[in-house]
């Protein structure tokens, strides 16, 4: 199984920026190694989670919707590294589900497996319902406010 990560951390301070960059990636990193998942690309961003007008993501973006090789999954080490615009995020994750891949946060399930059946589910409406409920539990039990991790 072939993943992309996407890495994303918005900081003014150059060093920062490359701390908790480096923080994610490698957790993705060994995510990926720990599952056998083989790591078809990296996205990184330094820009705010509001919305998907993003630089690293609008490349990413568009070179999926022109390639035949697109990857099973697109991980990211929590919700909140990909998007805090709920309905963008849905939106997003509709159009990535139709062009066949799963969009997951690693640190959500314990396991591969499991988050794998939850997040691939065949019926998309009611996937997206369970993607915005984890969000919000996940929300919920995080300091949104520090926008580094």
């Amino acid at each position: 199984m072939k993943a992309d990560l996407y890495i994303r951390a918005r900081c003014d301070n150059r060093a920062s920026q490359f701390i908790f960059e480096r923080r994610q990636e490698d957790a993705l990193i060994n995510y990926c190694q720990f599952n056998n998942i083989t790591i078809r690309e990296k996205v990184f961003d330094n820009c705010s989670a509001g919305n998907f007008q993003r630089p690293g993501w609008s490349k990413y973006f568009d070179s999926l919707k022109s390639s035949s090789s697109k990857p099973a999954l697109l991980l990211f080490t929590s919700w909140d590294r990909w998007s805090r615009n709920i309905p963008e995020m849905i939106e997003a994750r509709s159009i990535l589900w139709q062009m066949g891949i799963t969009v997951m946060p690693i640190n959500t399930h314990d396991s591969f497996s499991e988050a794998l059946k939850f997040y691939s589910h065949k019926d998309n409406q009611r996937s997206n319902i369970d993607v915005l409920h984890f969000y919000m539990l996940f929300m919920n039990e995080t300091n949104c406010e520090n926008d580094k991790i």
